[in-house]
């Protein structure tokens, strides 16, 4: 997890810049590195999950996270498409990214995960 958990605030930040950048690949570049990020998550999970009880204890509760993380990329994914399309954000798109990034505070909080800075 600690590996996956700093993937989406770089797609975040860039992917939700009020102008166009008109720079198409490094935001696939990003996006691709986020997912494949959490993928990578995702496999260490099942492997220690799969461990003997008194490792795998020690990711109880990441695979939520790593839920999370990816429903913040796709809304992510699906607001840049929306901001190159439109230029703004509707109410919506920012209340469903306020509500990913609260749930993900939450679960980083409840796991003992440090919290990265990331804000609407």
């Amino acid at each position: 997890m600690s590996r996956a958990l700093p993937a989406p605030p770089p797609w975040f930040a860039h992917a939700l810049r009020a102008q166009r950048s008109g720079d198409r690949a490094e935001r696939w570049a990003l996006r691709r590195e986020a997912y494949s990020t959490l993928a990578a998550a995702r496999a260490a999970i099942a492997l220690s999950a799969a461990e003997l009880p008194n490792l795998a204890r020690h990711t109880e509760g990441t695979d939520t996270v790593a839920a999370t993380l990816e429903r913040l990329v796709d809304t992510t994914t699906a607001c840049a498409v929306h901001l190159d399309d439109t230029g703004r954000l509707t109410a919506r798109h920012t209340r469903q990214l306020e509500e990913l990034i609260g749930k993900l505070e939450l679960e980083r909080e409840r796991l003992g995960l440090s919290v990265l800075p990331v804000s609407v």
